[in-house]
Parts: structure tokens; sequence; C-alpha cells
């Protein structure tokens, strides 16, 4: 496993150049023949640059070891930085009897000074775990869903050091499933963030909130991602929201 980062601080237009910044959750469920979609939330703090995401690889600087294209037949999408797959399990965990195979994601974010450059600035790179396996019996034939209450998915808004901010997530089950709950929300937060309240909104859907105050040593893109569980495990697609923090 490796992890390698490579950050151009060259000053663009009197500016110290801003590495771009990515969020998911650090782990994916996937069932066996289920087609799905991983978006990665990337942004840059600078005005005017461009965002693109490669597959990390093995190269003069080895960016993920043994990581490196772990994903079989996935595609990604450098432009908004979605991996589309269709799980399976690995063909040695069949051999050996189990149901369940975890593969690791290895993807660099990159930006560029503008949509024509081909040069990246800078290259961090963002590691995710995929985990295949069967759908439960007598699980809901839907997915939850989820969204954020007023933010839409990929959203990018701003807010200051010291405020109090609170994010609300809404899971909903579908309603072909009325036997099902959402038990749980999984997120991907930053340091001090507190779950507040997590509560049954109407008969097909939870409400999730979070409150965060950033503190001066978290200026700048700070990634929050979440996704809504139901009873039998079955996770939904992740929403994430990027906050740009300022002083």
């Amino acid at each position: 496993w490796s992890l390698v980062s490579h950050m151009d601080l060259t000053p663009i237009s009197g500016k110290i150049n801003s590495s771009p910044v990515s969020g998911s959750l650090p782990v994916i469920q996937f069932f066996v023949n289920e087609l799905r979609v991983i978006q990665i939330l990337a942004s840059d703090w600078d005005s005017g640059q461009v965002v693109r995401c490669r597959w990390s690889y093995q190269s003069s600087t080895d960016e993920c070891g043994s990581a490196c294209f772990d994903l079989p037949n996935a595609s990604l999408s450098p432009i908004d930085c979605a991996i589309t797959w269709t799980g399976v399990l690995r063909s040695a965990d069949v051999a050996n009897g189990l149901n369940q195979s975890t593969y690791v994601v290895a993807v660099t974010v990159e930006d560029f000074v503008n949509a024509s450059s081909t040069t990246p600035l800078s290259s961090v790179p963002h590691q995710l775990l995929v985990q295949v396996s069967y759908k439960p019996a007598g699980a809901c034939a839907f997915r939850p869903t989820i969204n954020s209450f007023l933010l839409r998915n990929r959203a990018c808004f701003a807010w200051s050091v010291g405020s109090r901010l609170s994010l609300s997530f809404y899971g909903y089950i579908s309603t072909s499933c009325y036997n099902h709950s959402i038990v749980a929300f999984v997120s991907s937060t930053p340091f001090n963030v507190n779950k507040t309240s997590f509560y049954q909104y109407t008969n097909f859907t939870w409400v999730a909130t979070i409150s965060w105050t950033p503190t001066s040593d978290q200026v700048g893109l700070v990634p929050i991602c979440a996704a809504a569980v139901d009873d039998y495990g079955q996770a939904s697609d992740q929403n994430c929201v990027m906050i740009a923090v300022g002083a």
C-alpha cells in the first residue's frame, strides 16, 4: 500500500496555489451483480482552476502499491470523478468459500491552471474500500436514498470560523418497503462534529442532524459525507457537501 502527494505552491495571480480537496465515505457497499456509481467529491480553493481525477498508478513514483487498479473493469470519469462498477467477488474468495470481497480503490485528484492544461499543479491521493457481498434475504428490493436539507449532493457553500453549522440528512425508505426502517447514518466528517439528533420524521423518512463549529486550523475546503443504512444493512448512495471555511 502506498500514498503519494505532490504539491505545487507556485504563486498564481499573486496567491500560493492550493491543492485540491476530495471526500467520500471510507467504505462503499456493493452487492454481487449490482451496478453502482461512486461519486467522489473533489474541489479546489483556487478560482478558475480545473480539477480532474485519474487512477493512481505505479511508475517512477509508486502512488498506490498493491492497491493500484484493484477494482477490476471499473471506469472512472476524470471530469466529475465518478467510478462506475458492477459488483463481483474475487475469484480467490469464491474458491475459498467466502461470500464477501474487499477491494481498494486508489484515485489521484489533480488541479490544473485551466481546462486546456494537461500538466497538473498538484496531485493528491484519494483511497477508499469497496465491500462486495450478496444481497441479504428479505431485504428491501430498493436501497435507501438520502439527501441533505436544502443542499444538493456535491454542493459547496461558505461558512465562517466560530459560527455553528447545523446540517440535516434525510434518509428515505421506498414506500414499497413499508415494514423496513432506517436504523443508522454513517458519515465522514471533520474533527469536532457532533450528531445532535436522529429520529423518524414520517412513515418512510428519518433525519440525522449534525452540528459543527469550525476552528481557525480548519480554514479551507472541508468535505462532509453521509449515507443512510436500513435494518438489513443496505446503505444508500453517499450524499456529500463541501464547506468552504473562511476566517
